[in-house]
């Protein structure tokens, strides 16, 4: 099994989105829900997966600044092996491809410090199995609150604690994913 960490490295790969769509991408912090409609996306570069693949273990890990109550939130991987750095345009992480798979991740007693997510295992599978995935290619996930109640605020990348973190086991083998009209691109 082979093991990958990956941490966010800039401002625009990870950002803010209140329910306005209004995108923050230089907060040292976000929040997962707070005083209305919020969404975090995070952005992984490199991801150094081979195509076929079998996902082990996958799941984030943030920082948390401040936890109030346990909030719910439901986790989705964009469905692209190339997920574009985060803008200030309006709606820009709501309005991106989601995959169908999600994980719904309930913050216990979230306190202050490291919290790893739920496992994150078919979302992080179903990029990896998306035609014309290549290893090193980038992944990106969006966090979105599912109940009206509670708050957590993470470190952001710009933020003084630990940036938003992906860790993946996987284990080689298997072929490419086939798919009806499916035709590999030269480059």
């Amino acid at each position: 099994m082979t093991t990958i960490d990956l941490s966010v490295v800039a401002s625009s790969d990870d950002a803010n989105e209140d329910g306005a769509g209004n995108v923050s991408l230089t907060g040292t912090t976000m929040n997962i829900k707070e005083f209305g409609d919020r969404h975090i996306g995070v952005r992984f570069t490199g991801a150094n997966i081979p195509n076929g693949s079998t996902i082990d273990v996958a799941n984030l890990a943030f920082e948390i600044t401040f936890g109030d109550d346990d909030p719910y939130v439901t986790i989705h991987a964009e469905l692209t092996n190339a997920p574009g750095t985060y803008t200030t345009a309006a709606n820009d992480i709501t309005g991106r491809t989601y995959t169908t798979a999600s994980a719904t991740w309930e913050v216990d007693n979230a306190g202050n410090g490291s919290i790893n997510t739920v496992s994150l295992v078919a979302l992080v599978q179903e990029v990896v199995d998306l035609p014309g995935w290549q290893s090193g290619d980038d992944i990106a996930f969006k966090l979105s609150y599912i109940d009206n109640t509670g708050s957590v605020t993470v470190f952001s990348f710009d933020g003084t604690g630990a940036a938003p973190a992906l860790h993946v086991e996987f284990s080689e083998g298997g072929s490419p994913p086939t798919a009806q009209n499916w035709f590999p691109v030269r480059r």
